[in-house]
């Protein structure tokens, strides 16, 4: 099923690229995305994360991608890391 759906999530982030210029003038542009590129830079970002998505999927890598990230910003009382504790 991880293989499926990250085929279909690769396949998304083709068609996402492939009508990025489409999709882009039916969102339209916000304030904040002109200090990142403007929209087509926003559609290519989200096309490029679903693309790495899903390979994490296929390969069975989200947990250990995700789970670093997610500990930072736990609270520490819950199993989070305390950045100021010395190693």
């Amino acid at each position: 099923m991880n293989i499926f759906l990250g085929l279909l999530g690769i396949l998304l982030s083709w068609i996402i690229i492939r009508y990025r210029e489409a999709i882009g003038n039916t969102l339209g542009e916000a304030a904040w995305m002109r200090s990142i590129g403007g929209i087509y830079y926003v559609i290519i970002f989200t096309a490029i994360f679903i693309f790495l998505w899903s390979l994490l999927m296929m390969f069975g890598l989200t947990n250990q991608v995700v789970e670093p990230i997610v500990r930072i910003f736990m609270p520490v009382e819950q199993g989070g890391v305390n950045p100021f504790q010395s190693l």
